[in-house]
């Protein structure tokens, strides 16, 4: 079963949606898949989401929200820091919050890729788990990989009145305060 996953994780930017799709398929047949193995896949799916435009309709998109859907109730060596105002200010609609935790998933997984850091994201005993400097790092990355993303006029993704606030936080390059305020 490894062999076929790494052949997957290979062959992935090649033909990314039969590719997303079939390992996608083989994830759901394992009784107990082990992330190592999809590790890499999940950051592709990831990279493709937020290198494309936003269409949910697009199979390719389909098949790499997929995987990103797949490991987010799963067992992974992180944790994804979803509370924050600003997340909770981000619409359902056009699946404004998920993209958000594509983003986080994004940036921690590049930041081991690139860079050799885990960002775990789980709970230091003796520390305040908002206060932690690995979750604050996520949050305020994801949040800017995020609304980089929301801006681009070909995505016409429309933030709250809430979420502007972030946004002109980010343009006045004081989202990190902003963030902090929460």
């Amino acid at each position: 079963m490894k062999k076929i996953s790494l052949i997957l994780l290979i062959l992935v930017p090649f033909f990314c949606y039969p590719q997303f799709e079939k390992a996608n398929n083989e994830m759901i047949k394992e009784t107990n898949p082990d992330f190592e193995n999809y590790e890499n896949l999940l950051l592709q799916a990831t990279d493709y989401i937020l290198s494309s435009t936003l269409d949910v309709k697009k199979p390719e998109f389909i098949g790499a929200s997929k995987i990103v859907a797949f490991w987010m109730d799963r067992d992974t060596w992180f944790a994804i820091p979803i509370g924050t105002k600003f997340h909770q200010t981000l619409s359902k609609d056009k699946n404004q919050k998920f993209l958000n935790i594509i983003s986080m998933i994004n940036y921690i997984l590049h930041q081991k890729e690139s860079n050799q850091r885990l960002l775990k994201n789980k709970l230091i005993k003796g520390q305040i788990y908002k206060d932690q400097e690995d979750v604050r790092e996520v949050q305020l990355e994801g949040a800017k990989i995020f609304l980089t993303y929301a801006i681009k006029p070909e995505n016409k993704i429309t933030l709250s009145t809430e979420t502007q606030i972030y946004l002109e936080a980010y343009k006045n390059g004081t989202l990190k305060e902003e963030l902090l305020k929460n």
